[in-house]
C-alpha cells in the first residue's frame, strides 16, 4: 500500500522555545491526493493557518504531548473551509514515537491517531483511539541562522530571511494501523519508506525509528 490518500503543505513556519518546550509548525494547505498517479485534488484555503501542528518536545527530546489540524475544502475551491483532519501525535521518546534529524537535521516525522474531520474515515478514523493511522513528514528548510542542529536544548526556528517557504508538510495514511509497541516501529518503517519516495524526504532520519 502506498500511504494514500495524503495532504500536503508549504510555506511552513517552524520555531521550537526550549523554555517553554513547545514546538510549533503553520503552514498552507497545498493539495489533497487519493490516487497512485499523484494527481492532486481540488483543495485550496485562502488563510495562512490550514495546516498546524504543534507538540510538547522535552530538552532530552521526549513528545509529551501533541496534536494538529488541517483546514480547506476538497470539494468546492471557492467554498468554505471546513476542517479536512485533526489528531494527536504519539507520544515518547525519539526513535519510538517520532523521528528527527537527516538532510541537514531538516527532517521531522511524526505517527498520529485521528480525531476528527470531514476526511476522517478516509485517514482510517474508525473511533479507536489507539490505533496509528497516519504519518506526518516535515521538512523545515532550516536558514544559516537560528537552525536545528540535532539538540533540543536550545531554541530554533526557520523564519530567518523567510527561509521557510521552502518547507513542506505532509500528512497521510500508514497502513495497517497497530496498537503494539513492535508494530509502532514497523509503522514508522512504512512512514520512510513512503517518505523517500516523495522530494520532502531524501533520506532516512537520524535517529531513525525502528521495530
Amino acid at each position: 500500500m502506498s500511504g494514500l490518500p495524503d495532504l500536503t503543505g508549504s510555506d511552513v513556519k517552524v520555531t521550537y522555545t526550549n523554555s517553554t518546550e513547545l514546538f510549533s509548525a503553520i503552514g498552507l494547505l497545498s493539495d489533497y491526493t487519493t490516487n497512485a498517479s499523484g494527481a492532486p485534488g481540488n483543495t485550496l484555503t485562502p488563510y495562512s493557518s490550514s495546516n498546524t501542528l504543534t507538540a510538547t518536545i522535552t530538552g532530552s527530546g521526549v513528545l509529551t504531548s501533541g496534536s494538529f489540524t488541517i483546514w480547506g475544502n476538497v470539494t468546492n475551491s471557492s467554498g468554505p473551509n471546513q476542517l479536512l483532519l485533526s489528531g494527536n501525535l504519539i507520544t515518547g521518546a525519539a526513535g519510538t514515537a517520532y523521528g528527527y534529524g537527516g538532510d541537514g537535521d531538516n527532517l521531522f516525522q511524526f505517527l498520529f491517531t485521528v480525531t476528527g474531520g470531514s476526511l476522517a474515515r478516509a485517514f482510517g478514523g474508525d473511533g479507536s483511539p489507539n490505533e496509528i493511522q497516519g504519518g506526518i513528514n516535515l521538512d523545515a528548510s532550516f536558514g544559516s541562522q537560528n537552525e536545528f542542529t540535532g539538540s533540543w536544548s536550545g531554541n530554533f526556528n526557520n523564519l530567518y530571511q523567510n527561509s521557510y517557504l521552502g518547507s513542506e508538510i505532509d500528512t497521510f495514511v500508514v497502513p495497517e494501523p497497530r496498537a503494539s509497541l513492535f508494530a509502532l516501529g514497523a509503522a514508522c518503517s512504512l512512514v520512510f519508506v513512503y517518505a523517500r519516495r516523495r522530494s520532502i524526504a531524501r533520506r532516512i532520519p537520524s535517529p531513525a525509528l525502528s521495530p
